[in-house]
């Protein structure tokens, strides 16, 4: 069975007077539960949080947004997982 919980917030909005230039942060965190496991029912667990730059684009009501996620595992050497 597949847990999910994620967040964001908008950290600043029409940045340097622009309007629709806004930094947002997010958090997401997935877990596997082996409903069947007897001491540890956790089998997996991913901790992501994010930074997003939306930015608008010349056509009315669109824009691109890009960012950098982090992703992690929350283990040490040697079952460590981490991406960015």
């Amino acid at each position: 069975m597949k847990f999910q919980v994620s967040f964001g917030c908008t950290l600043f909005d029409d940045m340097f007077g622009h309007e629709g230039l806004d930094l947002s942060i997010c958090y997401t965190q997935r877990s596997v539960w082996e409903l069947y496991g007897h001491s540890s029912p956790f089998r997996d667990s991913m901790y992501n949080p994010g930074l997003y730059l939306n930015i608008p684009m010349e056509v009315e009501g669109s824009s691109l947004t890009v960012g950098a996620e982090h992703r992690s595992n929350g283990r040490d050497d040697p079952w460590s997982r981490s991406i960015n």
